[in-house]
């Protein structure tokens, strides 16, 4: 479907050059939010900046020879409604017919509004209101959700026997982690940075993998640490049965052993927030707490004052983000000489937020109070101790 999409939008009309006066040109940031291809379903919009104005072409694929294309003439910004407004739109039916494109027009004089909904998806208002249902987040965004989606089958703790496999996501990687007891104080341990592969639907390593050979003692304390090799190779993949099997292109390690899941993948899936994460004077820790996620934000004022967000998120596995529930808390925190808190004010009990990863791998903030983290992306700074 999506080589279908993307073939329809190289067919969509071009860019065309509107001749209504000079617009006062937008900056790169606000061009940089609304210019990319953004995606839902069989629904692609791009949006393009060009001659003074923006341009759209969208296009809604059924997974046979007919689309239906859209193109707007000129969109410019209104900061008011903080949109895009579009005019000058044609709708074309587009088919095949005897391997020929033909393309017919079947509406004009449309026009549209493209604006962003609380949670940060772009939401299209067409003259015709085929589209207000429907959320378009970015290609790159929505082709790292499905990545995961897809690879979250693999996230996780298998087991078999006495060799263990920890599979947990690592930026845009996916690290796995075997380990493999000999004996009460031998173990063996093998280190591998994988990809997942869509079309095969495995794990494949990248780079150089390690074995390690580690002895403790009675006391459980490490006593040495041999490293074997640094040049082993693996492909992770699920058999019939759905259990994890382990091909080791080394040593063929793993022959004849199925895996068992021990636990699922959310969890490993949720990790990926967990840490400090840091954009100019903001900073953002996240940490498990019980059942839920903590989410603590210092924005700093001045040494001596500082704004306070204190959010409890859970994790939503559908749109692969941490979410507020209850009543989130604005203060803004006074500190004394000695860098103890001196007094605080609550500005207010009933924050929401959504807080997500980007296809970049940077932390983002949408706040659904004051959008006060728009276009700040944050940067994964350490773990929390």
């Amino acid at each position: 479907m999506r080589k279908l999409l993307c073939v329809l939008l190289a067919l969509a009309l071009p860019g065309l050059t509107a001749a209504l006066g000079e617009p006062m040109a937008p900056d790169q940031a606000l061009i940089d939010r609304f210019e990319d291809v953004w995606v839902d379903g069989n629904v692609a919009v791009e949006i393009w900046y060009d001659d003074g104005f923006f341009h759209c072409s969208a296009v809604r694929g059924d997974g046979g020879d007919d689309s239906d294309v859209w193109t707007y003439e000129t969109c410019v910004y209104d900061a008011g409604q903080d949109a895009l407004v579009c005019e000058g739109g044609e709708r074309y039916l587009d088919h095949y017919e005897n391997g020929e494109l033909a393309s017919e027009r079947v509406a004009e004089g449309l026009t549209a509004t493209f604006a962003f909904n609380d949670e940060g998806f772009l939401i299209w208002y067409d003259s015709e209101g085929l589209f207000e249902n429907l959320a378009l987040q970015r290609l790159s965004d929505a082709e790292q959700a499905e990545y995961w989606e897809a690879a979250k089958a693999f996230l996780g703790t298998w087991q078999c026997d006495r060799a263990t496999i920890e599979i947990s996501p690592a930026g845009e990687d996916v690290q796995v982690l075997v380990y493999w007891g000999g004996s009460a104080f031998e173990t063996s341990e093998w280190v591998y940075t994988c990809v997942f592969d869509e079309y095969e639907n495995t794990l494949t390593s990248v780079g150089e993998a390690t074995r390690t050979d580690v002895v403790f003692d009675e006391s459980g304390e490490q006593q040495s640490a041999d490293v074997l090799y640094t040049d082993g190779s693996a492909v992770f993949r699920l058999d019939g049965n759905g259990c994890l099997v382990w091909e080791d292109g080394k040593e063929n390690a793993g022959d004849g052993m199925a895996f068992e899941r021990v636990d699922d993948g959310e969890a490993e899936l949720a990790a990926r927030f967990a840490g400090r994460w840091a954009a100019g004077r903001a900073t953002i820790e996240i940490e498990p707490e019980d059942d839920a996620w903590r989410v603590n934000v210092l924005w700093g004022n001045s040494a001596a004052d500082s704004i306070v967000w204190d959010y409890t998120c859970v994790y939503d596995e559908e749109m692969d983000a941490l979410i507020s529930v209850g009543g989130a808390t604005k203060k803004d925190v006074f500190y004394g000489e000695d860098g103890e808190i001196a007094s605080e004010e609550l500005l207010y009990n009933d924050g929401a937020a959504l807080f997500e990863l980007d296809a970049d791998g940077n932390l983002r903030w949408n706040d659904a109070v004051e959008d006060i983290a728009e276009d700040m992306p944050f940067e994964y700074v350490a773990p929390l101790e």
